[in-house]
């Protein structure tokens, strides 16, 4: 019987796939967040850029070990912060 008052299924397949990409864990320390005048980012080897909410680069410096990024010309808001090498990247959000 298959009418709209009854439905009926059988032989269920699930299959497990992962949707998105899975985040990897980060050595990398950035404080302070909010930043005032400096951020500071430690254990990171690559290029950083510094992006605004809509994606614009404001930044771009080639890190190895400790850098300083300036934000005191910034306004206050969101900012982005990618960090990418010829491995991988990985984005960080920060607040001014």
């Amino acid at each position: 019987m298959n009418t709209p008052a009854y439905f009926a299924m059988d032989n269920f397949v699930f299959e497990h796939f992962v949707v998105g990409l899975e985040e990897l864990e980060s050595e990398v320390k950035m404080y302070p967040n909010p930043v005032n005048d400096f951020l500071t980012i430690e254990n990171t080897t690559g290029v950083v850029t510094i992006l605004d909410a809509s994606g614009k680069v404001l930044n771009e410096q080639f890190s190895k070990g400790i850098t300083s990024v300036d934000f005191s010309d910034l306004p206050k808001g969101v900012y982005f912060v990618r960090i990418s090498n010829e491995n991988d990247a990985t984005t960080h959000k920060i607040l001014k």
